[in-house]
């Protein structure tokens, strides 16, 4: 096959696969909307620690977990998610949400967009770690 002919075949290839994700709804960033959503999130991460209670966010983006081995957060990461201890974390209210210092050098920040609603009580919740 001619070089020209490929590179055409190449690109609809990957601009077809495009389309069909977008249209598919595949590239949608996750969001949690119940609480077992989010715990399920964190014990494929901490299978061994339970969950006692979770706070989702307005935005679906994130949830605190409460935890039998402490606090912690579970955030969505494109069509994944991602969970990580609170303990030790500093949060700084920022403008549309907050952001967070980890003690976790694979994680050093985390910044969550937040509704102006949940900013406080998630503020709170956080800085009591």
């Amino acid at each position: 096959m001619p070089l020209p002919g490929l590179i055409t075949l190449v690109a609809l290839s990957v601009a077809g696969t495009a389309v069909v994700m977008q249209v598919t709804g595949v590239s949608r960033a996750r969001r949690f909307t119940t609480a077992e959503a989010a715990g399920r999130v964190w014990l494929r991460a901490f299978p061994d620690v339970a969950v006692t209670g979770v706070t989702l966010c307005r935005s679906g983006q994130a949830a605190l977990i409460a935890s039998t081995r402490g606090p912690g957060l579970v955030r969505s990461m494109g069509t994944n998610g991602s969970a990580c201890f609170l303990t030790g974390a500093t949060v700084l209210p920022s403008s549309g949400g907050v952001t967070l210092h980890l003690p976790d050098d694979s994680v050093p920040r985390v910044r969550l967009e937040l509704e102006p609603e949940d900013v406080a009580h998630w503020t709170q919740r956080i800085g009591s770690c």
